[in-house]
């Protein structure tokens, strides 16, 4: 069993980031893999003025960029980054490997308990603790135990009539 929970929440990304008041050190860093449904934010850079004001805080990695929360946090407060079918991924250190292609939660994509099994790897090795996704909803993973795991999936569980 993953110890990750997939579902999905009222919300988007934008008003995720506007009410963070502190950061905690499990999301030190934001992994950027989709903005406006565009799959490779990377190429942002140059024509987006909130991603041009924080060029020398990025980091590429593969079509993605990372860069501290704190920096995302500061950015979307004065200028608008997220506007929907967004993807981000709250890690904890700087030093991460591309996310797999198939790992999708942006528009609504929302991988099943066991399908998130097959990325378990790359979610531990990167310090995965959330990811979002909007464009449909929110959708959300998060790595989960307990009581809290419990909660995620019970109320997350689809009604089968």
């Amino acid at each position: 069993m993953s110890e990750y929970v997939t579902g999905t929440l009222d919300g988007n990304i934008h008003e995720f980031a506007l009410g963070m008041r502190e950061v905690p050190t499990a999301m030190s860093y934001a992994l950027i893999t989709c903005l406006d449904s565009c799959q490779e934010p990377a190429h942002f850079i140059e024509t987006s003025p909130p991603l041009q004001s924080l060029k020398d805080k990025i980091t590429i990695v593969g079509d993605a960029v990372l860069l501290s929360t704190k920096a995302l946090v500061a950015v979307e407060q004065h200028s608008r980054l997220f506007f929907g079918f967004d993807e981000v991924w709250f890690v904890s250190h700087r030093k991460i490997t591309r996310k797999p292609k198939s790992l999708l939660l942006v528009g609504g994509n929302r991988p099943r308990q066991s399908e998130i099994a097959q990325y378990e790897s790359w979610l531990k090795q990167s310090g995965c603790s959330l990811a979002l996704g909007d464009g449909v909803g929110m959708t959300f993973c998060v790595k989960a135990r307990g009581a809290t795991r419990l909660l995620l999936e019970a109320a997350n569980e689809p009604i089968h009539a």
